[in-house]
This record gives C-alpha cells, sequence and structure tokens, in this order.
C-alpha cells in the first residue's frame, strides 16, 4: 500500500517538478525587467531617447519607434529583442520611450504583466523609469 501511494505521489510530483514552464514566465519577466533598465540606462548614456515596442509576445527596444534603427542589446547584438516562451504571454500591447534622462513618456505607472503559469507584474515609474 505504501509503494502504491509512493509511486501516485511520484507520478504526479516529479513532472512538475522537472517542468521547464513552471520557471519560464519568472524568467522572462527577470530578463524583461533587465532589458527595460538596460534600455533606460542606454537611452541616457546616447542621451536620445530609445523606443520600447511591447506585443504579447516579445519586447523590441529602437532608437524610432518604427523601429527601423533597432538598439544594440548589453551584449552587443543588433537587434536588441527579448522574445517570451511559447509557454510566456505579455498582458500589454503598445510603445513608449524613456527620454535623454531616462524619464518615460506617460503620466502613471505601467503595468507589464507577464504571464505563464502565475502572472508576475513589472511596474515602470512613470516620473524615473524605474522599473521593478
Amino acid at each position: 500500500m505504501v509503494l502504491l501511494l509512493l509511486g501516485i505521489l511520484l507520478g504526479i510530483a516529479v513532472p512538475r517538478m522537472f517542468s521547464g514552464e513552471r520557471f519560464a514566465a519568472h524568467g522572462y519577466a527577470d530578463q524583461l525587467l533587465a532589458g527595460l533598465r538596460f534600455a533606460r540606462s542606454l537611452a541616457i548614456a546616447q542621451r536620445t531617447p530609445v523606443y520600447v515596442v511591447v506585443t504579447s509576445s516579445e519586447a523590441r527596444f529602437c532608437f524610432d519607434l518604427a523601429c527601423a534603427t533597432p538598439a544594440i542589446g548589453p551584449d552587443g547584438s543588433r537587434p536588441f529583442r527579448l522574445r517570451a516562451p511559447a509557454s510566456v504571454a505579455l498582458g500589454y500591447a503598445g510603445s513608449f520611450s524613456f527620454d535623454a534622462l531616462g524619464a518615460p513618456d506617460f503620466a502613471t505607472a505601467l503595468q507589464l504583466p507577464v504571464t505563464g503559469d502565475v502572472t508576475r507584474v513589472l511596474t515602470v515609474e512613470a516620473e524615473t523609469g524605474y522599473a521593478h
């Protein structure tokens, strides 16, 4: 009887413990948070606006709204874009920018939900552009 119960528990618990999808939303949210902070720093360092274009499946970072001039990523790659894993979706679609002082172009704090097995909400503050 004990072996039967142990077998049932292992059959249910083990696949959940070793599934990569469980951590996909959390990992992508951390990656997006770092990308937003880098975009703000890039705008300050380059003294030019950096645009963030967000869809349900990716975030792109560019020097113009049409993304004709993509920004350079922290590792030197171009274009700088962060694609969400298949099991993760962004709950915000739109664009915004950080100006040469790092301030965003919106008046109230922006909420960016990252949804997977859990939902994590990233916030970009309106006055400072600080992302957390």
